[in-house]
């Protein structure tokens, strides 16, 4: 038997719409609909996710055998909950770990360059600090209105 095939005969047996199969798997309905017309295969991380979830090994999945190897245990009546915990790893929670550290190096970067211009101003609104680097003779500028590059002020 194909894997199209059993996928769907598994889903069924287990009394699952393919939409509570993609809620369980956190995949689309269109991906579980894919992988039991055949035009696409679960990844290996959705494979497992199966086996865990119909009792049975991958291998059974995979292989062309067309008879189920014993469970162990029986199966939960429709409605049960009988997912495995959802995995950490999956992109949804990754996801939202990288926008939130995203958001905080974001949060960090301003609080920083916040506080290096704060530090710059002095109480009179100049910037100091570049004013200290410079090599020369202090100049009143309240007073200047023109600028020459031959004699200065």
């Amino acid at each position: 038997m194909e894997l199209q095939k059993k996928l769907a005969l598994l889903r069924k047996e287990r009394g699952l719409t393919q939409l509570e199969l993609a809620e369980e798997m956190d995949v689309s309905r269109q991906a579980v609909s894919r992988w039991e017309t055949g035009l696409s295969i679960p990844t290996t991380e959705n494979l497992a996710h199966l086996s865990r979830l119909y009792q049975v090994p991958v291998e059974y999945l995979l292989n062309g055998e067309p008879e189920r190897p014993l469970r162990e245990e029986p199966l939960p009546e429709a409605g049960e909950t009988t997912a495995a915990p959802r995995a950490v790893g999956s992109w949804k929670w990754r996801f939202a770990a990288a926008c939130a550290a995203a958001a905080l190096v974001l949060f960090l970067l301003g609080v920083h360059v916040g506080r290096s211009m704060e530090n710059a101003y002095g109480e009179d609104g100049i910037i100091h600090r570049a004013l200290d680097e410079m090599v020369g003779e202090e100049v009143d500028t309240s007073s200047a209105k023109t600028f020459d590059l031959e004699t200065g002020w």
